[in-house]
């Protein structure tokens, strides 16, 4: 917003801004997506502190989440995992219940997400007003449509390394467009340019090269 503002007051343009969650928990992992993109490596999943509002893998390995804010939802996700015998077992009867028995109740969700595709376990949940979404790791973030419609993950030309990904902004702004504009610079690369910038002559910048101080 105060970019647009800027904009409104350097150029006379008013514009309409959108930033987007999908959009900001991108940027957020924006360091170990830049890594994944670089060199594969894949952080480890987080802990599940709430049965309800956690991920599960279907039996092809891939994942989901659910998040019943509601408790009205708990209900209709013991119904579409064919577990009605949870919807009033004592230790899971309030939010409280499935709290305290988190490990329990996790135990029994995993089992029962366990028997379909993640995909249709989507689908089920869907149709049964569930609160539910495709869980990625960073290979599917790094693929996903949405993503990359959307400019979240995009890519440069790198002097050595050739194209590359690297992540975008979460913010769209129509006609002041905000991207990357430029890789991360190779050591040493604008040495030169800040010195001559900060008054150094060529000759001073060639006497500290010589002295190995640059």
């Amino acid at each position: 917003i105060a970019g647009a503002v800027v904009a409104r007051e350097r150029q006379g343009v008013g514009q309409h801004v959108d930033a987007s969650l999908l959009g900001s928990q991108v940027v957020l992992q924006g360091l170990q997506l830049t890594g994944f993109m670089r060199d594969g490596t894949q952080t480890p999943s987080p802990q599940r502190r709430n049965p309800v509002f956690a991920y599960f893998r279907g039996c092809d390995g891939k994942s989901l989440t659910i998040g019943l804010l509601d408790p009205r939802w708990w209900p209709s996700l013991t119904k579409t995992l064919d577990r009605d015998d949870l919807t009033n077992d004592p230790r899971f009867v309030e939010q409280k219940d499935r709290l305290e028995n988190r490990l329990e109740l996790l135990a029994e969700l995993d089992g029962a997400f366990s028997k379909r595709e993640r995909d249709e376990w989507l689908r089920l949940l869907a149709e049964a007003d569930v609160p539910s979404g495709p869980v990625h790791d960073y290979a599917g973030v790094a693929s996903d449509p949405q993503i990359l419609a959307n400019g979240y993950i995009t890519s440069l030309e790198h002097p050595s390394l050739g194209e590359v990904g690297v992540v975008g902004s979460p913010i769209r702004m129509s006609e002041t467009p905000v991207k990357p504009r430029h890789t991360a610079p190779e050591l040493g690369e604008h040495t030169e340019a800040i010195l001559l910038d900060l008054g150094y002559t060529w000759d001073e910048i060639v006497g500290l090269k010589d002295c190995e101080a640059i």
